[in-house]
């Protein structure tokens, strides 16, 4: 079978052409675009940094198709949907990974609107029985779509999807550049390679005698038999023997700190509190692990709770702080609902915000009304209109005027004759 190589030849500043063969290439310009298709027209779903190296598999005159693999794809993710009504498209099991059930479509992650409604580009089409890795899965009701109900799957971008550069960006690989992409990640950072202290100062001693201490304490009790004698009946003879009381070894500092727990359950103990015991702990510790090393297996044992007590500790802040964002989000929606309702004369409200892709450069210049809460695009203004709006980036905003439908962009403008501001940015 004959194999047709697709290449395509591109101007390069000496005036030569230079063919672009699958292979290895180079990335020579900051925030690259990799689109859905071979065209600005295709929205994009991820961009590369100048020196990110990619794996060419096709080309077409001023384009590259790229592998969704190598560092520049190490975080990128993809949807899947599926009508609610519809029988299941993956097999979820129990754990992160699932196993499509039929031919699936992967949809990239629009960059202008990240909402999986927003992104309609192909990314790849998987066969029935390949493993996805998803990331979350929600329900989505009818009464938000307006049409149907949909099961949405978040997922990391399959290794078999593929994107498309501009091809006048791209240089081969040099030798670092290759080893760097077979490896798969870049360096990892010098924190991650150095090996920590122990918060203990006696930690090597204690670390080598306790192993052999909890053997003794588990070592069986040999019991000895000893065959039985029948000896004639012998006048017993009662002997008084005084007993004395060995006293019992106290660790004052241990004594302390359990007192303090004994009055102060671990799941209330704050940051501060944990931190206190937990040093009194190692104290307690290095002071016993010799001479009382029952006392510092105990020790142990408690800075283990007090992990796992700062940990839960932690995880409950966070849910309360999630609680108080979602009641403030909910109140901030209340009162952008009441504002619609008493503010009929506006045709467009949302978030004004900089567009990444309308930046004077290779598209004109526009800024972007967003949702405040989906994030998704719903109009553009030009800066060049007769209002001012550079003051109100970043904030949510109502807009008298006319709106457009710009066929050449395939985006709705709007030519603003009043812009009102309408409400301080949401909570984050």
């Amino acid at each position: 079978m004959t194999t047709t190589i697709l290449a395509i030849t591109i101007a390069i500043a000496s005036g030569q052409i230079q063919t672009i063969e699958p292979g290895l290439y180079v990335v020579t310009a900051n925030e690259t675009p990799i689109r859905c298709g071979a065209s600005t027209k295709y929205y994009p779903f991820l961009m590369a940094e100048d020196g990110s190296t990619v794996r060419v598999v096709e080309s077409r005159p001023g384009w590259a198709r790229v592998a969704a693999d190598g560092p520049v794809f190490a975080d990128s993710w993809a949807w899947i949907r599926r009508p609610a009504s519809a029988d299941p498209i993956l097999d979820l099991g129990d754990g992160r990974s699932a196993v499509t059930l039929d031919t699936t479509e992967v949809n990239a992650v629009n960059l202008d609107g990240t909402a999986w409604n927003d992104s309609n580009g192909w990314a790849c089409t998987l066969d029935p029985g390949t493993t996805v890795e998803v990331i979350d899965t929600s329900p989505v009701t009818a009464s938000t779509t307006g049409t149907n109900a949909y099961v949405v799957h978040r997922i990391v971008m399959p290794a078999s999807a593929t994107g498309w550069i501009a091809a006048d960006v791209l240089q081969p690989a040099t030798n670092a550049d290759i080893t760097a992409f077979a490896r798969g990640w870049r360096d990892a950072p010098t924190w991650a390679t150095r090996q920590p202290a122990s918060p203990l100062t006696d930690w090597s001693s204690w670390s080598m005698m306790r192993p052999k201490w909890i053997a003794a304490q588990q070592q069986p009790i040999e019991i000895e038999v000893v065959e039985e004698v029948i000896e004639p009946p012998v006048e017993e003879v009662v002997e008084v023997i005084e007993v004395v009381e060995v006293p019992v070894y106290h660790n004052k500092q241990w004594d302390a700190l359990e007192q303090t727990l004994a009055t102060t359950p671990l799941y209330s103990l704050n940051a501060t509190q944990v931190a206190h015991l937990r040093a009194g702990y190692v104290a307690v510790i290095d002071e016993e692990a010799t001479a009382h090393p029952e006392f510092a297996e105990r020790a142990t044992f408690r800075l283990k709770q007090l992990d796992l007590a700062a940990s839960i500790n932690s995880t409950h802040k966070d849910i309360v702080a999630a609680q108080a964002r979602i009641l403030r989000s909910s109140a901030d929606l209340s009162a952008q609902a009441r504002l619609l309702d008493e503010s009929p004369e506006y045709v467009i409200r949302g978030t004004l915000a900089v567009s990444p892709m309308f930046n004077g450069v290779s598209r004109p210049l526009y800024y972007r009304l967003q949702d405040p809460f989906s994030g998704r695009s719903l109009a553009y203004i030009s800066p060049d209109s007769a209002v001012d709006v550079r003051g109100m980036l970043g904030q949510r905003v109502g807009v008298v005027g006319r709106m457009n439908w710009n066929d050449d962009w395939q985006i709705q403008t709007v030519t603003p004759e009043r812009v009102d501001l309408v409400s301080v940015t949401p909570p984050q």
